[in-house]
């Protein structure tokens, strides 16, 4: 986490999210302590809530894999059926010639 100091305010960076808290004048005499702590409570709270997106966001990753992985797998099935399929008319279409040549129109015997 980055931490910058400017003009009374304190700004913590977490990738992306910002965290704005504004010191109050009383902090500085001493009077506004409970402030402070919601402030640690907010940042605590934030860290929590980006913890708990980055697990879903590793989660949608290893999901997004295996999608990609099952789409590559059926694509090289359906290779594989598609050159079953074509040899598979080569085979009939050279019956069918060979049919044709050995009964003339088509007739039975």
């Amino acid at each position: 986490m980055e931490e910058q100091v400017m003009n009374n305010n304190t700004s913590s960076t977490m990738e992306g999210v910002t965290i704005l808290a504004v010191n109050n004048n009383n902090n500085a005499k001493g009077g506004g302590g409970g402030h402070e702590r919601a402030m640690e409570r907010n940042v605590v709270k934030m860290k929590k809530e980006w913890s708990r997106v980055e697990r879903e966001l590793v989660h949608a990753r290893r999901r997004e894999e295996k999608l990609t992985e099952s789409v590559k797998e059926m694509g090289k099935k359906i290779d594989v059926m598609s050159t079953e399929l074509e040899s598979t008319d080569t085979i009939i279409r050279g019956l069918s010639s060979f049919n044709l040549e050995t009964h003339p129109g088509g007739g039975h015997v």
